[in-house]
């Protein structure tokens, strides 16, 4: 079965590596070297990131430069990438509550597992 990463990007990104609905690993990165080795270790065979439609709010910038960097690693490496409502995440949190410690970190398994859910539809 493929892996795919799931991402929350932000200040603080959150990634996870997951096999179907098995959680392989999860963690946080705070600069792009970090997203580009997670993904990099991992080889996914898509990446799911949540999309930003921005307000006007306090570090909102951070969450465009992530998406756009992963973009980038994206194309360089054709890897496809699915790109998710961050509105989905409500639905999603009791599925994923004891998944992992970090809020960004569930909120990247909410994102695959949400794609997951739609390819069985």
């Amino acid at each position: 079965m493929a892996i795919l990463v799931g991402i929350d990007p932000g200040k603080s990104t959150g990634l996870c590596a997951m096999r179907g609905r098995t959680l392989l690993t999860g963690g946080v990165a705070d600069d792009y070297p970090g997203i580009h080795e997670f993904i990099f270790l991992w080889q996914p065979e898509m990446i799911i990131l949540e999309d930003f439609y921005g307000g006007i709010m306090r570090n909102s910038r951070d969450p465009l430069k992530v998406i756009g960097v992963v973009e980038y690693i994206c194309q360089m490496d054709g890897i496809p990438l699915i790109m998710q409502s961050p509105s989905i995440l409500q639905s999603m949190k009791p599925r994923v509550h004891d998944m992992h410690s970090d809020r960004h970190v569930r909120s990247a398994i909410a994102h695959v597992l949400r794609y997951l859910d739609r390819l069985e539809r």
